[in-house]
């Protein structure tokens, strides 16, 4: 049987004593294993706690590491001396300490000094501000892959400038200790809990080497953050690196972290852990609800384990982020057993691989957790006793974030659904046209059609971009808000905290209801320009090109006006819009394939006795004199390389002379093409 004896000090001098008394209870021909996690990080006081070790178990192995925080039996601590000694009855260590010159061979070196035949567990413990654990984990697998692999990096309170690893002789700075566990019986349990949530589009990254991430989707990852959490968001990396970290969608079900802890001048990001080109990714935003639901289900997969003592790596980041909330997750692990660990710079966990052999991953912002025992069929976790733990998570439940995280990824997904159906639809239209077309003119309302099909599927793809902003928005304000009042930023019983919460409160809220604004406006005009026809209404000019914009997204456009606000027509808007929105794309379209950055659209309006004048002029360069005569035909394009069917600026001609009864014309300016659609006044 294991067993451990647990407890953490403030002072060295009180270490003696505890020693003194757990010496007396200890069998001679036990194996005893003692570990060390301190928060005073002092290299004299290492050497005096070694001294102490060799003095009072003298055949004892010893790993030891900094810490940014200390567990003891269900409890965190700050900078003290936590120390568990494990006794085991029927089980052989063996152990090193190694000095790093590089991170694989490192590894590959543990693996072969410790991975003997019946080795059930390494624990492996490094410094945590030199070493690259990946790398090092890379390097174990090279050699072996049938043992679990537990442990983590060593921490130096949130400094991240030096930290020690430590065995019963030697001190590192750039070096890893280990210890093995040997026995063929041993019950081994190991797991992991994370719950950030990935919301947003997934990601590739497309350059990195090691842990310096250069470009995603050949984007700086600064400008990445940028576009789905803002730029006040980006503006604070890397210290928001910790609630948003970058989450590797991972094979096995296994989703890894990287928290930001660099940013370069030049929009690079350092991050805590290797990514690599290739890799698919999501920015993960963290959520205390998500946290405790998922560290009560994997509390649940312990009911009848065997269980003699676990061990546990937290993350800093985790316990930075939850606060006090971290006491909540810790302390259920007493129903289990009794338990000792510390908080680390990052933490080594084993899954198992699809064929059986154990995959390392080096995690962070997880909690790790290793549970063993020497027999198979005593010691099995009681359920009641779990349950009993765990009642109260329910009490920190909203569910907020969560839901707008799910809603996100939601309509996303949605949109991706439309968009691939648009493509469907328009590869048939592409294969279908010539064959409609030469059939007979007479089939224009089919084409016409088809032809608004094709633009809403346009339509749904810039309304998707469209929505990530706002969306990604209204998520970080609202994770804002709830991380302030989990870490009990404001004290309401002062008048000027409770002043400032309250105006933290209406900014915040200002801002959702901006972004649910815009998100209504959109739909609402997509809404219009979807429906059959519509209702025939009077609307001014300006609100119909307002409507028709807001369903535009190209950062290359930039509009001008120059309209009489109280111009007004009796039309059916939707008709109108679809004209607009074709002559701006045929305008975007040109700016993008002639390289023009400054690209403007300038849209004028008038009326007389009889019309009202709507003109489109842009500065793109204008239309060939071979082409001018023939745009309006059916089927003529210049863009037959491109996808180009020559439909929209026929169609517009359509619309505009036989549902609208009006004209459209274009002509030659200096600066390039300027479109004029005519309209009759209706005042019936």
């Amino acid at each position: 049987m294991i067993k451990s004896y647990n407890k953490s000090f403030k002072l060295v001098g009180e270490v003696e004593k505890f020693f003194e008394s757990t010496k007396k209870e200890i069998k001679e021909e036990n194996q005893i294993l003692v570990q060390i996690f301190t928060g005073i990080i002092n290299k004299q006081v290492i050497l005096d706690l070694q001294n102490s070790v060799r003095l009072y178990f003298p055949n004892s192995v010893l790993i030891g590491a900094t810490t940014d925080g200390e567990i003891i039996n269900g409890s965190t601590f700050e900078r003290t001396i936590a120390i568990t000694i494990t006794t085991f009855e029927n089980s052989n260590l063996y152990s090193g300490g190694f000095e790093n010159r590089d991170n694989f061979y490192t590894g590959q070196r543990i693996a072969k000094k410790l991975a003997k035949e019946g080795s059930k567990v390494v624990i492996i413990l490094t410094d945590g501000t030199s070493t690259n654990g990946e790398e090092l984990l890379n390097g174990f697998a090279s050699i072996n892959r049938s043992v679990v692999i537990a442990g983590g990096m060593a921490g130096d309170n949130g400094f991240l400038k030096e930290s020690f690893v430590f065995n019963n002789s030697e001190i590192f700075t750039k070096g890893a200790v280990a210890v093995s566990i040997v026995n063929k019986d041993l019950q081994v349990f190991n797991q992991y809990n994370f719950g950030w949530l990935p919301f947003g589009e997934k990601l590739k990254i497309t350059r990195a080497e090691q842990n310096i991430v250069y470009s995603i989707d050949n984007i700086r990852p600064v400008k990445i953050y940028e576009k789905y959490l803002g730029s006040e968001i980006a503006s604070k990396l890397p210290m928001v690196g910790i609630e948003f970290p970058l989450i590797k969608i991972g094979s096995q079900g296994v989703n890894v972290a990287r928290a930001v802890l660099g940013k370069s001048d030049e929009g690079t990001l350092q991050f805590a852990g290797n990514l690599n080109n290739g890799d698919t990714v999501q920015i993960g935003v963290g959520d205390l609800d998500t946290i405790l639901n998922q560290s009560k289900e994997r509390l649940l997969k312990y009911i009848n384990i065997p269980v003699d003592t676990t061990f546990i790596y937290s993350c800093m980041a985790r316990r930075r982020f939850l606060n006090e909330s971290i006491k909540i997750e810790i302390k259920p692990f007493n129903s289990i057993s009794t338990n000792a660990g510390f908080f680390t710079n990052g933490e080594f966990f084993s899954s198992e691989g699809e064929n059986g052999e154990k995959v390392y991953q080096l995690m962070n912002q997880t909690i790790t957790v290793l549970s063993i025992a020497e027999e198979k069929y005593t010691n099995r976790v009681v359920r009641a006793d779990i349950l009993k733990e765990i009642e109260h998570f329910n009490h920190y439940v909203s569910h907020t974030t969560k839901a707008i995280s799910h809603l996100t990824n939601i309509v996303l997904k949605d949109f991706e659904k439309i968009i691939k159906d648009k493509e469907i639809l328009t590869s048939k239209l592409d294969s279908d046209f010539e064959r409609v077309i030469a059939e007979s003119n007479a089939k224009d309302d089919i084409i016409y059609t088809q032809y608004k099909l094709a633009q809403i599927g346009e339509l749904m793809g810039m309304i998707a971009h469209q929505w990530r902003q706002p969306l990604a928005s209204i998520l970080s304000v609202t994770s804002s808000c709830k991380l302030k009042l989990d870490l009990d930023k404001f004290n309401l019983d002062d008048l000027n905290d409770r002043t400032a919460f309250i105006e933290h409160i209406s900014e915040s809220i200002f801002k959702i209801e901006t972004s649910v604004d815009f998100l209504s406006k959109t739909m609402d005009n997509f809404r219009k320009f979807y429906r059959d026809d519509g209702e025939i209404e009077f609307i001014t000019v300006i609100e119909l090109i307002e409507h028709t914009l807001t369903l535009v997204n190209d950062p290359r456009l930039k509009f001008k006006f120059k309209c009489n606000g109280n111009i007004k027509l009796k039309i059916r808007s939707n008709q109108i819009i679809q004209v607009f929105l074709n002559i701006i794309k045929n305008a975007s379209d040109v700016f993008k394939e002639r390289d023009i950055s400054n690209g403007e659209i300038i849209i004028e309006c008038a009326e007389d006795n009889t019309n009202i004048y709507i003109c489109f002029s842009d500065n793109g360069g204008g239309i060939a004199d071979d082409v001018l005569p023939y745009i309006f035909e059916k089927s003529f394009t210049t863009k037959q390389n491109k996808g180009g069917t020559g439909l929209g600026l026929y169609m517009s001609k359509l619309i505009i002379e036989n549902k609208c009864k009006g004209s459209i014309d274009v002509i030659k300016i200096d600066s390039g093409a300027k479109f004029k659609i005519s309209l009759p006044i209706k005042n019936d």
